[in-house]
């Protein structure tokens, strides 16, 4: 027992040197004005996409929809997998939506925002699809939650009944009636309880 502690704090310390130099590394990569130039590229991104254009404020209001339907169908599983699915389709086939929209972009657009990364088409559909699924995901979780509570109380509740009808069971037995009368008096209680319940 003692071998595998010792292996696993071995692990661990490996482990946190690595993420210590890893760490290191991405600062010194990123450099001192990491936040400056972050800042410096979004403000560029944002200057350079015409907000005006009527199929990016489409976009816009589609994210902004399918959120709100996310939102308030949050108890109802069955609408959750209908907006689930479709939202990992579009976010799945982002990359051919981009070459399809680089190739056709004069059809719709006043200017081409489909470069070969991908990264217009991963700001302004995947991420909001993403954010959209987390959201999906963190309801099923909590939904889940929700079944499992209440099949445990339910489970408890069974356990109760069963242990209030076996000592009714022993009370009449230490009442001074035999063991058939027992076994009588559990049929018995068992038979009201079932009475009752209906």
């Amino acid at each position: 027992m003692e071998q595998i502690l010792k292996q696993q704090e071995e692990l661990l310390k490996f482990g946190e040197e690595l993420l210590k130099e890893s760490s290191k590394k991405m600062r010194e990569a990123a450099g001192p004005d990491a936040w400056a130039q972050a800042y410096d590229v979004w403000m560029g991104f944002y200057k350079a996409v015409d907000w005006s254009e009527r199929w990016i404020q489409c976009l816009l209001g589609f994210h902004v929809l399918t959120l709100m339907l996310a939102l308030l169908t949050r108890k109802s599983e069955s609408a959750q997998m209908a907006i689930f699915f479709p939202c990992m389709c579009l976010a799945f086939g982002a990359q051919r939506i981009n070459a399809l929209a680089r190739e056709n972009w004069k059809a719709f657009s006043t200017q081409d925002y489909f470069d070969d990364k991908g990264f217009f088409i991963s700001v302004m559909m995947s991420g909001p699809l993403l954010c959209i699924l987390i959201v999906v995901l963190v309801n099923f979780l909590l939904l889940m939650t929700s079944v499992m509570v209440t099949v445990k109380r339910a489970e408890l509740k069974q356990k109760y009944g069963e242990r209030r009808k076996q000592d009714k069971a022993a009370a009449a037995v230490g009442s001074g009636g035999s063991a058939g009368e027992a076994k009588g008096a559990a049929t018995l209680a068992t038979g009201n309880d079932t009475k009752k319940e209906k």
